[in-house]
């Protein structure tokens, strides 16, 4: 009786077999890999998945976790875009937008709302009893952080009030400077000339400053220049949808994930790890032979471009590294046959190995099996070891 389904492949090594038994389908995501987490976490997010977090990056599949509708899943997704595995983990939370914050707040009991977003919450001022409080409300619907500033002054205008009569009049990119009242002052765009208001209670503008000139709205294709200028390197662009851009971009040595407003300003940092060193072709090379691939050969290098022909499972392919060791692009060019166990034996036997026996394990029934196979491939021995 057949016990194992088999593949055979070679282990970089003296004496070994590498063998993986057949698998079920499991359900895809199309997704076609760059090589980088900033391209997995867009193309997933292209797909509807939300809260993404990579848990493991490897070069052959990265570990993820992700939200799709209210289900949390975690991945493997393999360099080809097909998705190895994915196991249901847990539910997701359904996140609130901000008019939902403040309804949030007004059934607490919160009137006088001042709220606007910020990352990952809504911060917002408001009147609870007399009192005016400072509350974040997270993405979920918690409201944290309550801190009292002092007493809420007569009833008037809020800022947001405030801000949507002035949208109304033709204002924009409009920054409350002052939001206490008997006034408010604030910045605002006017065209492309830059003002500063003075706003009385009931949202009257008493005086009005002209303090400089606004900037334009950038060109997505400005965001690398924007960055370099702002001394980042290496960048690369996550999302170039409005309402915010997302740019990964290194500065000084460090990885940063930055947002910038349709006007090219910073508006949030968040450092996610180191930037790689540059590697000379030595240092290349060493890296080469960590990645879980296999048959690796450099057929080109130019200006700290590497393009390298290599083994992923039965794909080969033509990756492009720049000299950080990040893949800018693959391409799949054939197939790399795995070689009989005749022609392992054979390989060995010119090598000077005698007497060499090729043995597969694994798990059937709770028990852990070792087959032995002969140099044709077929099983002639096998032994039980213990429990898997």
């Amino acid at each position: 009786m057949r016990l194992f389904s088999v593949r055979f492949a070679v282990l970089l090594g003296l004496f070994g077999l590498v063998f993986s038994f057949s698998t079920p389908s499991m359900a895809q995501v199309s997704i076609e890999l760059g090589g980088s987490a900033a391209d997995l976490k867009r193309r997933l997010t292209a797909n509807g998945y939300t809260e993404i977090v990579i848990i493991k990056q490897k070069f052959v599949a990265t570990t993820v976790e992700a939200c799709l509708g209210k289900v949390r899943y975690r991945m493997k997704i393999l360099i080809t875009g097909q998705t190895k595995s994915r196991d249901k983990i847990g539910n997701c939370r359904t996140e609130i937008n901000i008019d939902q914050a403040r309804n949030l707040l007004l059934k607490q009991g919160y009137d006088r709302i001042d709220i606007e977003p910020r990352r990952n919450k809504f911060v917002a001022v408001a009147c609870l009893n007399r009192a005016r409080l400072r509350v974040s409300v997270d993405r979920f619907g918690d409201v944290r952080q309550e801190r009292r500033l002092g007493k809420c002054r007569p009833t008037g205008l809020t800022p947001t009030d405030v801000k949507a009569d002035l949208e109304q009049q033709g204002y924009s990119r409009i920054r409350f400077i002052d939001r206490q009242l008997p006034r408010y002052v604030a910045e605002a765009c006017l065209g492309l000339t830059r003002v500063e208001l003075v706003i009385s209670g009931d949202g009257e503008i008493r005086r009005e400053n002209e303090i400089g000139s606004c900037r334009r709205a950038i060109d997505p294709r400005e965001l690398t220049d924007i960055l370099k200028r702002n001394g980042f390197n290496r960048v690369k662009v996550i999302d170039d949808q409005l309402p915010r851009y997302v740019v990964e971009a290194c500065r000084n040595n460090k990885l940063q994930e930055v947002t910038l407003n349709r006007f090219g300003r910073i508006v949030d940092q968040y450092q996610l790890g180191r930037c790689a060193n540059q590697m000379n072709r030595a240092q290349f090379e060493k890296f080469l032979k960590k990645q879980d691939v296999s048959r690796t050969k450099i057929i080109s290098q130019n200006n700290g471009i590497y393009i390298v022909k290599l083994c992923e499972a039965e794909n080969q392919l033509n990756v492009t590294y720049n000299n950080f060791g990040e893949v800018l692009g693959q391409k799949r060019v054939g197939t790399c046959r795995s070689r009989s166990v005749a022609e392992i034996s054979d390989a060995l036997a010119r090598r000077g190995n005698r007497n060499t026996r090729f043995y597969a394990e694994g798990c059937r029934n709770g028990k852990r099996i070792r087959v032995e196979f002969n140099r044709i491939g077929d099983p002639v021995g096998r032994k039980r070891l213990g429990s898997c």
